[in-house]
C-alpha cells in the first residue's frame, strides 16, 4: 500500500498522452519495467536517472538556430520572414541563437554557422533568447566572428543580456567585433534590433548614395523607423 501510494497516477497520464516515444515515456516505461525485473529497487530507479540523463543530452544537442531576413509586407510593413537555408548571397541576413548553447550542442552550432559565413554583407545575430552559453559554445561563436571577418562580412550582435555581456568581454568579442557593432537587450521592444539594423544602414553605407539605394537599404530604412 505504502508503493502503491507513491505512485503518481495524474503524471503518468500526462507522460503517457505526450506519446510514446517521448523522452519522458520512454525513461518511465524502462524504469517501470526494471523496478519488477530488478531485485534491488535502487538499481531501477539509478538506471532510470540515467537514462533521462542521455535522452536529455540527446534532445538538447542541437542548437536551436532561426535564419531570417528583412522583407517588405503590407502598407510597407518590414517583416522578418524565416528561412531554412540560404542559396543567394543577401545584404543582411538575421541569425537568432536560441536556448541553452551548452558544450553538448557546441560542435551542432559551429557547423551551422560555418555554413552560411558567406552567404551574407552583414550578419546580425540575436542573442535575445539565449538562456544560457558556456565556453565551449562561445568558441564556436568566436570561429565564426574570425570567418566572417576574414571573408570580408560585417558581424552585429543584438540583445546582449547583462548575464551574457561580461562573457563577450572576458572573451575579448568586443575587440574582435568592435564595441560599435554590439548591443545590449533593452525593455523597449524591438529596441535592440532597431539599433542593431541602424547600424547594418551605416554598414551598407546606405547614406552616402541617397540617389540609388538598393533595395536592402530602403528596407533597412524602413525597418529602422519601424
Amino acid at each position: 500500500m505504502t508503493g502503491y501510494n507513491l505512485i503518481d497516477k495524474k503524471e503518468i497520464k500526462k507522460v503517457v498522452k505526450a506519446g510514446l516515444l517521448s523522452s519522458d515515456s520512454i525513461a518511465m516505461w524502462v524504469t517501470a519495467v526494471l523496478v519488477i525485473v530488478l531485485l534491488n529497487l535502487d538499481y531501477a530507479i539509478y538506471a532510470g536517472i540515467a537514462l533521462s540523463i542521455v535522452l536529455y543530452l540527446k534532445d538538447t544537442n542541437k542548437a536551436p538556430i532561426k535564419l531570417l531576413i528583412p522583407s517588405q509586407g503590407k502598407d510597407s510593413q518590414i517583416i522578418e520572414q524565416e528561412i531554412l537555408s540560404v542559396n543567394e548571397k543577401v545584404d543582411v541576413l538575421i541569425i537568432q541563437l536560441e536556448g541553452n548553447l551548452y558544450f553538448g550542442a557546441a560542435s551542432d552550432l559551429a557547423d551551422k554557422l560555418e555554413n552560411i559565413v558567406s552567404k551574407s554583407r552583414v550578419f546580425i545575430l540575436r542573442m535575445k533568447y539565449v538562456t544560457t552559453m558556456d565556453l565551449t559554445s562561445l568558441s564556436a561563436l568566436k570561429v565564426f566572428i574570425r570567418n566572417v571577418r576574414e571573408a570580408g562580412g560585417i558581424l552585429i550582435i543584438s540583445g546582449v543580456k547583462p548575464e551574457l555581456e561580461s562573457m563577450l568581454k572576458k572573451s575579448n568579442v568586443g575587440s574582435d567585433i568592435g564595441l560599435d557593432n554590439i548591443f545590449m537587450a533593452e525593455n523597449e521592444i524591438f529596441a535592440s534590433s532597431t539599433n542593431a539594423l541602424e547600424r547594418a544602414r551605416a554598414v551598407l553605407n546606405c547614406e552616402k548614395d541617397n540617389s540609388s539605394e538598393s533595395m536592402a537599404c530602403n528596407l533597412l530604412k524602413s525597418a529602422s523607423k519601424f
